[in-house]
């Protein structure tokens, strides 16, 4: 896993802050107000030559410092989810809907849930419908 090129790390910055709700026009602006930093080449896919102000820049506006740099998030799983719990919610998902994952699926699906717990209960919601139609 490397450090993405910059004009990705551009469009994951730019998701993230119109997600959170913060307008384009301005939004340089407002980043330099609130970090007394000027924004506009971290808008640009630059990160910032300031390890510590690029710490408060992922906690002022909630992006994982892993997601910015690295185009994955990197989350302390939430829900308290440890290997042992994610393993055991998709082996009761199994059970719920009577189907075997195959070794390659559950490692997917494992996988999923490791970058991102709610990004992994969204994909097995959504393959609940597809099991219901099928």
């Amino acid at each position: 896993m490397g450090k993405i090129e910059k004009d990705e790390r551009e469009l994951v910055l730019d998701r993230h802050l119109t997600e959170i709700g913060i307008p384009v026009y301005g939004r340089s602006t407002r980043i330099r107000n609130d970090m007394k930093a000027t924004a506009a080449g971290w808008l640009s896919g630059s990160l910032p030559s300031d390890f510590p102000t690029g710490l408060k820049f992922c906690d002022t506006y909630g992006i994982c410092p892993w997601e910015w740099v690295m185009g994955i998030k990197h989350t302390a799983l939430t829900d308290n989810f440890d290997a042992k719990n994610i393993a055991k919610y998709i082996r009761d998902y199994e059970k719920k809907n009577q189907i075997d994952l195959s070794g390659k699926q559950f490692d997917e699906v494992f996988d999923l849930f490791h970058q991102n717990v709610q990004e992994g209960k969204q994909f097995l919601q959504r393959m609940q419908v597809f099991l219901n139609d099928h």
